[in-house]
């Protein structure tokens, strides 16, 4: 049967199986289609995890044209913009902290606080808007989508899936935190393909948070 098979082991792993393939019906429309079956393994406490109303997404999205590469020149674009406004919004908070310990007037507080203020809007306008470049490439490449449903309750199908470069970009979201995985696979006229979903190889094609932008882009050893 075509679709998601979902096994739950208490004793072990939960392992989702979803195949991408052609139906049975119409051989003639399904000649040189492939199939995809994806792994998606957690630890044993998923049953813990499974209280916080997860929700799971799979969109597989045409890769012909190097999305990840695509999103890593967004990321390099950014920097000369915001490298100069998270700068600034560091030094301010770090100043403001010694306000604490008097060693600032507050006059000084109120200039420290409008530069943090300022510059903390202007990086959360930057953000935002390569959020939305983001999300409008993706959407340009979606092929296929699985949209959320509660997590282990639903069988889904994909159909028809041509020969081609693809990404898997699966997000499974909890009340506390998201987890998100992007990755590359091929299919072949026929074939038939595995990949894995695990805590090993998570990667989340938005990287428009402050806090992990500041982290791959800045050098800290230089501003302290």
């Amino acid at each position: 049967m075509n679709g998601v098979h979902i096994l739950l082991k208490r004793s072990g792993w939960l392992i989702i199986l979803m195949a991408v393939m052609c139906g049975y019906a119409r051989p003639s429309r399904c000649e040189g289609r492939g199939e995809l079956v994806i792994e998606v393994l957690y630890p044993p406490d998923i049953e813990t995890l499974a209280k916080y109303d997860p929700q799971f997404q799979i969109t597989l999205l045409a890769d012909d044209e190097d999305i990840l590469g695509q999103i890593k020149r967004l990321q390099d674009q950014s920097k000369p913009e915001l490298e100069p406004l998270v700068k600034q919004y560091m030094y301010a908070a770090e100043a403001l902290n010694q306000f604490k310990n008097g060693k600032i007037t507050d006059q000084q507080q109120a200039q420290l606080m409008q530069s943090f203020t300022v510059a903390e809007k202007r990086i959360q306008q930057v953000l935002e808007r390569y959020t939305a470049l983001i999300t409008v490439l993706l959407q340009r490449y979606t092929h296929q989508k699985i949209p959320n449903a509660p997590f282990a309750t639903t069988i889904l199908t994909l159909r028809d899936v041509a020969p081609g470069h693809y990404r898997v970009y699966g997000v499974l979201t909890y009340t506390t935190t998201t987890l998100a995985w992007f990755e590359p696979v091929h299919i072949k006229g026929g074939e038939r393909r595995t990949i894995t979903f695990t805590r090993d190889n998570l990667h989340n094609p938005y990287w428009t948070e402050l806090n992990w932008w500041s982290f791959v882009n800045l050098d800290f050893s230089k501003h302290h």
